[in-house]
């Protein structure tokens, strides 16, 4: 029997898909049972998430996050059902409104037409159509990368700039230089795309709570019911 390790993030323009069948590490044992015991590295997940909010780029991302009216999120493979979640929970915790392209039949359509490099800035402008200036630059957008270099996310986000909003880029990896100074670069310095998911959802409870509002325990929501 083959047992595979998540493997690290390697630089390329398109996200993979990032997430492993199986989170077994090398030295994994197997139980009496049969089953490997999972020694799955998340590379020290509550010391980087510290490390992250300390940043100056958190600050500033934090104050746009609460500024804003409209908060638009995207992303690439499991990216994409992250930016889902961030937008879901966003909308239910707070008076924002949020974006996220969660059509499937919209999603393989606009592939279709524009290209899978070009299809998230299409759906960004189609739902920036209309939109008055003004709601515009009250608009965040937050595009996750775990390699921190798919063009069709840097290319959604330098639309979104160049229409008023302001936008930010969430990368697991270092960004390339060339990336347009107008965006805002997180950093999370993951070398796995577990690690970089798993934080960058936890980043948006953190903006969740940074602007003034509350993120509720699991009990609490239970006895609500």
């Amino acid at each position: 029997m083959t047992h595979r390790v998540c493997p690290p993030m390697r630089p390329h323009n398109r996200d993979p898909d990032p997430f492993c069948k199986r989170l077994l590490g090398d030295n994994s044992r197997l139980s009496s049972s049969g089953y490997r015991r999972s020694t799955l590295d998340i590379e020290n997940l509550e010391n980087r998430f510290s490390e992250v909010t300390r940043s100056d780029t958190w600050r500033e991302l934090a104050e746009a996050f609460s500024r804003a009216t409209c908060i638009a999120l995207f992303g690439s493979g499991g990216n994409l059902a992250i930016a889902d979640h961030a937008a879901s929970d966003i909308a239910r915790l707070t008076p924002k409104r949020t974006l996220a392209p969660a059509s499937g039949a919209a999603i393989s359509a606009h592939i279709k037409d524009f290209t899978y490099r070009a299809w998230l800035a299409k759906w960004l402008e189609i739902h920036l159509r209309g939109q008055s200036k003004e709601s515009i630059g009250k608009t965040l957008l937050i595009g996750f990368s775990s390699s921190g270099r798919n063009q069709g996310i840097l290319e959604a986000l330098k639309l979104g700039i160049e229409r008023g909003a302001v936008a930010a880029l969430v990368s697991g990896r270092p960004p390339e230089k060339s990336v347009d100074n107008r965006i805002m670069k997180l950093c999370l310095e993951c070398r796995y795309y577990h690690t970089a998911e798993t934080l960058s959802l936890l980043l948006i409870y953190a903006l969740i709570q940074s602007a003034g509002f509350r993120c509720p325990s699991i009990s609490r929501t239970t006895q609500d019911r």
